[in-house]
C-alpha cells in the first residue's frame, strides 16, 4: 500500500478489463506479448529490445543477477542502509555482504570504490536511494564504472525510484560498459506494485547468463498486457510521477515552515521529525485517520544519517497528498 498513493480512475481500468480473455488465464505467457512490452521499453529507453530482460518485480532480477553472476563467498558492496533484498538475496547464496555507510546525510562514491576487494563481483547502488532518497549525478557513476571496468566488476544501479527524481538514467551508459546492469520496475512512478513487473537493461551477453536462472515463466500475460497498457497511456503515469514529486516538495516546504525537521527526498517518501517534546502528537493524527506510517523507537529505530535520534517517522505520499485532513492537521498542529 506504499506505492500508488490512489487509485488508478475506474474508467481508465474499466477499459484495461475489457482487453482481457480467457486465453489470458490459461494459456503460457506469450512471446509475442513479452515482445510487444519489450519493444516499448526498449523504444522509451533508447535502447535495443534485446537488452531488455523481464521478471518477477525488481526482486526477481536481483536475485537471478546474484544467482548468475557470483559464487559462494564473493562480495557484493552496497551503501547502508539501502534496499534490504541486495543483503538478503547475497547471503542467501553465501555471498560477503560489504556495507558502506552513509557520513552525515550524504553518500560518497568514493567510499564504495574504497570499500572494493580482489573478492568483489557485484556493486549495487539505487539512484535515487531508498530510504533517503539521494541521487549521484551521472558523471559520479561513470567515473565509479570506468573503475568497476577495469576490475571487471558489474555495477547494478537501481532506478526503482527515478521517476519522482531529477536523476538522469544510467540506461545511456548501458552501450559503453561491459559490466552495468540497471534496473526499472512498475511498481513505484508507474504504480503497479501488483502486477509484480520489473526489467533490467544491459548487453545482450549479460543478460544471456542472468536469464539462465529463470522461471520458465516468470511473469503473467495479465502483467504483460498491463505493462503494455501503460505504456499506451504513458502521459497519465508521468503526469502522476511528476505531480507526485512536486507535491512532495511542497510538502516539505511547509514542514519546515512549520517547523518540523524534514529529510529532503528524490523518492515518493520523506522522513521528518516530530515538533512535540514528547513525540507524539503527529503519531495521534495518524492514529485519528487510520493512516499507517513507519514510526521509529528504540526498540525498533528509524534513524536518518548524522541523527542518533531513533524515532523519526517515514511517510509515503503521491498526487493528492496536500489535500489529505491528516496533513492539514499536521501543518496546523
Amino acid at each position: 500500500m506504499a506505492e500508488r498513493f490512489t487509485d488508478f480512475n475506474q474508467k481508465f481500468f474499466d477499459k484495461f478489463l475489457k482487453t482481457l480473455n480467457t486465453e489470458d488465464l490459461i494459456v503460457y505467457p506469450k512471446d509475442s506479448l513479452l515482445s510487444d512490452l519489450k519493444k516499448n521499453i526498449a523504444n522509451h529507453y533508447n535502447c535495443f529490445s534485446d537488452q531488455v530482460l523481464l521478471d518477477c518485480g525488481s526482486d526477481g532480477l536481483i536475485r537471478n543477477i546474484l544467482h548468475s553472476l557470483t559464487n559462494t563467498k564473493d562480495e557484493i558492496v552496497i551503501s547502508f542502509p539501502s534496499f534490504p533484498m541486495y543483503k538478503i538475496y547475497a547471503e542467501t547464496f553465501g555471498l560477503n555482504v560489504i556495507e558502506v555507510p552513509y557520513r552525515n546525510r550524504q553518500f560518497d562514491i568514493t567510499d564504495l570504490i574504497d570499500s572494493i576487494s580482489p573478492k568483489t563481483q557485484v556493486v549495487f547502488l539505487a539512484n535515487p536511494n531508498s530510504p533517503f532518497g539521494d541521487i549521484q549525478e551521472l558523471s559520479a557513476i561513470e567515473e565509479l564504472l570506468d573503475h568497476l571496468s577495469i576490475l571487471d566488476i558489474y555495477l547494478v544501479i537501481d532506478e526503482a525510484y527515478i521517476d519522482f527524481s531529477e536523476a538522469s538514467s544510467a540506461v545511456k551508459l548501458v552501450k559503453k560498459y561491459h559490466n552495468l546492469v540497471v534496473l526499472q520496475t512498475f511498481s513505484k512512478g508507474w504504480g503497479a506494485a501488483g502486477i509484480r513487473l520489473g526489467f533490467c537493461i544491459s548487453q545482450e551477453k549479460n543478460l544471456e547468463v542472468i536469464s539462465k536462472v529463470q522461471l520458465t515463466y516468470p511473469v503473467t500475460n495479465i502483467s504483460i498486457k498491463f505493462g503494455i497498457y501503460l505504456f499506451e497511456n504513458i502521459e497519465l503515469i508521468q503526469n502522476y510521477a511528476k505531480s507526485s514529486a512536486s507535491e512532495r516538495d511542497l510538502l516539505v516546504q511547509k514542514l519546515n515552515e512549520s517547523g518540523y525537521e524534514v529529510m529532503s527526498s528524490n523518492t515518493n517518501s520523506i522522513h521528518f521529525y516530530d515538533k512535540d517534546p514528547e513525540g507524539k502528537k503527529v503519531r495521534q493524527i495518524f492514529q485519528k485517520y487510520c493512516v499507517s506510517v513507519k514510526t521509529g523507537s528504540d526498540e525498533a529505530p528509524i534513524k536518518v544519517p548524522g541523527d542518533d535520534r531513533n524515532d523519526w517517522i517515514r511517510m509515503s505520499l503521491g498526487q493528492g497528498i496536500l489535500e489529505m485532513d491528516y496533513i492539514k492537521e499536521i501543518l496546523s498542529a
